[in-house]
């Protein structure tokens, strides 16, 4: 990540970490307004060790950040698709089951059924927000 005065800050480093956590409070300002509710949703385990730190690292400053406003709702998905463990393609399903393949070729993405597994957990959020009835 590049610094404001140009240099490249190291991952984990206190100046990362506040960049980081500028850039989100930063993001966040933008995407505020009245009557709105951001979901932040917070990054997997990726297969490769060294991304798997720093996503770790992103996550737990994300909690730090959304924790401090009350526009923001983080979604943690780092246990769902396998957490600290040793990486998974393939996990349980939220409500139990055989393991199921979550993960694209590259390590790092979800595939659609995980994808769908988010979107399922932020529309859980979205109806006890504001009272969404389904029918």
């Amino acid at each position: 990540m590049e610094s404001p005065d140009g240099g490249i800050l190291r991952r984990g480093t206190d100046e990362w970490l506040s960049e980081w956590a500028w850039r989100m409070q930063i993001a966040f300002d933008v995407m505020a307004a009245p009557h709105r509710h951001i979901v932040w949703v917070g990054l997997p385990p990726a297969r490769s060790e060294p991304f798997r730190d720093g996503y770790r690292q992103i996550n737990e400053l994300s909690w730090l950040v959304t924790l401090t406003r009350s526009d923001v709702t983080m979604v943690d998905i780092w246990d769902l698709f396998g957490g600290d463990e040793p990486y998974q393609e393939s996990v349980s399903p939220p409500s139990g089951g055989d393991p199921v393949r979550v993960r694209q070729e590259d390590g790092i993405h979800l595939n659609p059924t995980g994808a769908r597994w988010v979107a399922e957990m932020i529309t859980e959020i979205a109806a006890d927000r504001w009272e969404l009835i389904e029918e």
